[in-house]
């Protein structure tokens, strides 16, 4: 049954799961819940610490649902709250201050992408691959939420902790590399929006 909330602005919706709507909290819930897998599969595989920080995040929200502030953008709000809550505890998991490790953010092609062309789109891929992987973890993580989950600069900054000015400047060295890289390579095509979204396809059933 679809929800009456997915066409409600994401104020009215917070603010029904404030005030103890479980439907609302239960949309909220199901909405999410895979997009915020998904993105925490790019720092680590380990599926049972994603899994259990999303359970975490979930539960606490509910029960402190009274204390929270408003929002008009929910997406934003959880991507922040669970980026930083699994940074923390993977740093833990590591038995390591959070700010003397490299979280490393990962970025592979899925298969369904492979399988989209099988020959020269396969070629092209796979150069694209490899010139991302050169990247540093922060340009991957900026290229990531801008082309697969459509995020703002804004609202990129906000997610990741940064200034406007730096997701914009991470982006723009992350692409200038890119081509660096794929030109180097003797593969060069323009580097596209479209490109980057297809490097990005991700089967959504494929970590369970």
């Amino acid at each position: 049954m679809q929800s009456r909330f997915l066409h409600i602005d994401d104020t009215k919706t917070w603010n029904a799961f404030k005030s103890g709507n479980q439907a609302a909290f239960a949309y909220i819930y199901q909405a999410y819940f895979q997009p915020l897998y998904n993105y925490g599969r790019k720092f680590s595989s380990d599926d049972a610490i994603i899994g259990d920080t999303l359970q975490q995040l979930f539960t606490e929200l509910w029960q402190r649902r009274k204390r929270l502030g408003s929002t008009n953008q929910i997406r934003n709000y959880l991507y922040k709250s669970f980026r930083r809550a699994l940074l923390r505890n993977l740093a833990k998991k590591e038995k390591a201050e959070q700010s003397s490790i490299q979280i490393p953010f990962l970025v592979c092609l899925s298969h369904e992408a492979h399988l989209i062309q099988q020959q020269h789109t396969a070629e092209q891929l796979n150069h694209l691959e490899q010139a991302l992987a050169q990247l540093t973890e922060k340009q991957r993580e900026v290229i990531y939420l801008k082309f697969y989950d459509g995020l703002t600069y804004a609202e990129i900054s906000e997610v990741m902790g940064i200034s406007s000015a730096q997701a914009y400047d991470y982006m723009y060295k992350a692409l200038k590399a890119l081509r660096k890289n794929i030109k180097d390579s003797g593969n060069y095509n323009e580097l596209t929006s479209s490109a980057l979204v297809l490097f990005f396809v991700v089967n959504s059933h494929s970590f369970f």
